[in-house]
């Protein structure tokens, strides 16, 4: 194992996706290993660092910091402010961005990557990661003592293609969590999974794919990172396979992604959480749905999805699909409850529907005004049944004519829109609602929110927080409150999403091509409380009726079963503790150092 670690990511204490959830998580573990020898390198930028980085002194580091400062790289020192505090350089590109056509010629004279044309997106971490290289190089000679570096995606590539040049004694880990033009492919709607199936072991796609979409630059800083570091890894048997076609190169390591378990409630806590969660969800669908009709409240069965707007690649298209044929097949056999279905997808918005919001202002006054109420309820009721004068009374005749009249009107106004059926957006879009896929597949679906349907659908368009003027709850409250979360992706190198949801106690769908839905078959069986749709060689037709089926079991099911079924959800998400997981990780390490030592050599 080598003396000293460096992380680098684009993500280190800049949260822009789910690599962060990943290097969050796991920092415990490689704390524990590598205390004060363990180091993180991310981008700095001046908003979000303030919330994300706490400055130390940097007298340790001054010679190198001023070296670098003379070219224009700006670092910072000090510890990201996450459970584990780990050590934490970022870098500041403002003054070094002026290098960046002096940086896209050296990446096409060393690796022929063709950056000529590229945009800012890929220029900024091009730039940020070329200038950790150079702070990596310097650190390496400080320390003197055998390190290893991890990468994450193309982002911090530049770095690692400027190590291996440098011939720096420095293991290099190149960790790729889904390729890029594999994500590119999926998204645009080509069938990537048959690709990869149809392809010969030994066959790769054509590299003249990438400059079909706009995205050469990145695939090749991706593909050349793959090939130039000690240890290829990424994070799933699917993202192995996809790597091979795609980048030429099968990964020497599988890091699969964990959490931190110790960090989620026991499941006793869970079971009181789910019920305190689940209520206040019910209050909301109160407020969104009874100004219409009588929405079934009682006990309700709650499903949702989240994750990234990609229609396809997330299942959302089956999802949808599914969720009609259900309502079909419950309104039928005259099923007597309503099931409420969240679609937690973020988009372009620009604020809460105005009948949505008065709704629920008008609610939480109808609440406040009867909390307020109970003390002079309660004071009269008594003082009536102990004088024995109470005994035929109504309980309106408790209340003054005054108040009687203010809750009647209040009531009236929440009622107001009686014989209309409730929105099936809660925000306005920022583009017209036609266009929108997830609205048009609703109404095509014929899931319109109306009284008879009994598969109740609230398109949530951003991310979920406490302090929104609605739900008013953050994502890992709403979680804990649902029964079921469906992730349906045809894409998905791992999937976090199904994972956190099972280790909050909560019944999962995956499918069995992401890289989390292979873990659960080959771990633990279809029978775990993680449901693993087939998706692989079946038409939408067979998977959308299998989802169906699921869906209407879980419907069905009693209180106690479903209890049971999550259960065994939270046992099976402890398979992906980073206790377990991260064994691999450092394997990786050691198997870079050892390499990085017999290159030298």
């Amino acid at each position: 194992m080598s003396d000293f670690l460096i992380e680098v990511s684009f993500e280190v204490a800049n949260k822009v996706g789910g690599i962060y959830a990943v290097l969050e998580s796991k920092a415990d573990e490689v704390e524990r290993r590598f205390g004060d020898r363990y180091m993180t390198i991310g981008f700095y930028d001046a908003k979000k660092s303030k919330y994300e980085f706490e400055p130390e002194d940097s007298r340790e580091f001054k010679a190198i910091f001023d070296d670098l400062a003379k070219e224009g790289i700006r670092c910072y020192y000090g510890r990201w402010k996450i459970s584990a505090n780990p050590k934490c350089i970022l870098i500041d590109i403002n003054e070094y961005k002026s290098r960046g056509n002096e940086i896209k010629k050296w990446l096409w004279d060393n690796y022929k990557i063709d950056s000529l044309n590229a945009g800012y997106d890929f220029d900024e971490p091009i730039i940020w990661a070329f200038a950790a290289g150079k702070l990596i190089q310097k650190l390496a000679g400080a320390l003197n003592s055998d390190m290893v570096a991890q990468f994450h995606e193309w982002l911090s590539g530049a770095a690692l293609l400027y190590l291996r040049k440098s011939n720096a004694r420095i293991g290099l880990v190149f960790t790729t969590h889904a390729t890029m033009l594999g994500r590119t492919i999926a998204g645009h709607g080509e069938d990537l999974n048959k690709m990869i199936e149809d392809a010969a072991r030994k066959k790769t796609v054509d590299d003249k794919k990438a400059y079909d979409y706009g995205v050469q630059a990145k695939h090749q800083t991706e593909k050349a990172c793959a090939h130039a570091a000690d240890v290829f890894t990424t994070v799933s048997k699917t993202t192995a396979d996809e790597s091979l076609f795609i980048l030429g190169k099968n990964p020497d390591i599988l890091l699969l992604n964990g959490l931190d378990m110790k960090k989620f409630p026991s499941m006793e806590e869970l079971s009181y959480l789910h019920r305190l969660n689940k209520n206040k969800i019910i209050e909301f669908l109160a407020a969104y749905f009874n100004p219409y009709y009588n929405a079934i409240l009682d006990d309700p069965r709650i499903i949702f999805i989240s994750g990234r707007y990609e229609f396809r690649n997330k299942g959302i298209d089956v999802f949808i699909s599914s969720l009609a044929k259900l309502n079909e097949q419950l309104k039928k056999e005259k099923f007597s409850k309503d099931v409420f279905v969240f679609i937690f997808i973020p988009a372009d918005i620009r604020g809460e529907k105005l009948e949505v919001l008065e709704n629920t202002l008008v609610y939480k006054e109808l609440e406040h005004f009867v909390e307020e109420l109970q003390d002079e309820m309660k004071t009269n009721i008594v003082a009536s049944l102990t004088k024995g004068i109470g005994l035929n009374k109504k309980l309106s005749d408790f209340l003054s004519a005054e108040k009687a009249n203010e809750i009647k009107k209040l009531a009236e106004i929440f009622r107001a829109r009686q014989g209309q059926n409730p929105p099936l957006c809660a925000f306005n879009l920022n583009y017209d609602e036609g266009s929108d896929s997830i609205l048009s597949s609703l109404k095509s679906s014929g899931l319109l929110n109306r009284e008879e349907d009994r598969i109740k659908v609230i398109f949530y368009p951003t991310y979920l927080s406490a302090a929104d003027k609605l739900l008013s709850m953050g994502y890992g409250d709403v979680i804990v409150g649902s029964s079921l979360g469906v992730f349906p992706s045809v894409y998905e190198p791992w999937g976090y999403t199904p994972l956190e949801a099972a280790a909050r106690g909560v019944l999962t769908v995956t499918t069995d091509y992401s890289g989390f839905g292979q873990f659960i078959l080959s771990s633990a069986g279809n029978d775990s409380g993680i449901y693993v749709l087939k998706r692989k060689n079946r038409s939408d037709a067979a998977v959308v009726a299998e989802l169906a089926n699921f869906l209407s079991d879980i419907v069905h099911m009693d209180k106690q079963a479903i209890g049971m079924k999550k259960n065994q959800a939270r046992n099976t998400a402890n398979l992906a503790d980073w206790k377990i997981l991260m064994k691999n990780y450092f394997d990786a390490y050691e198997l870079a150092a050892k390499r990085c030592k017999k290159v030298i050599a």
